[in-house]
């Protein structure tokens, strides 16, 4: 997975332009748990407390059920409605997501990162538009 932030940044507004949500995320997978590199700064939440919020609660893929069936199903994952989703994960909670969309960046065969959009203080329905969009753009940020 790429590491040029420039470019994560760029992709990262490409899929809040696409979805229209504004919080959108980038995490590097490494030890097995998630590891925050790059989030869009909203209001609702912003970057330095993304990464505290993480940084006290990390993310390991072995206790969340839904990260560990996407890396070995690694596919774009979308859950509309988080409170009443029997996918959803206790860290989805801690940060107040609605609605949640998850890209797999891959290398190969190996997921090495998640770009995430996470709608905030409101329910949205990601389209199948929305998962292809989320999908090319993860792949920019992979294969290299």
């Amino acid at each position: 997975m790429t590491e040029d932030l420039s470019l994560i940044a760029d992709v990262m507004d490409r899929l809040r332009a696409a979805t229209g949500v504004k919080d959108i995320a980038c995490h590097r997978i490494a030890d097995g748990k998630l590891i925050p590199l790059l989030k869009t700064e909203t209001d609702r939440l912003g970057m330095e407390r993304w990464k505290q919020v993480h940084a006290d609660n990390p993310v390991y893929i072995r206790n969340d059920s839904l990260l560990t069936a996407l890396l070995e199903r690694p596919e774009v994952v979308r859950l509309d409605d988080v409170a009443n989703d029997p996918r959803s994960q206790e860290e989805f909670f801690l940060f107040g997501i609605d609605s949640l969309m998850i890209a797999p960046v891959r290398r190969g065969d190996e997921v090495e990162g998640l770009l995430i959009a996470a709608s905030i203080g409101e329910l949205h329905t990601f389209t199948d538009e929305e998962a292809a969009a989320a999908e090319e753009l993860a792949a920019l940020l992979g294969d290299r």
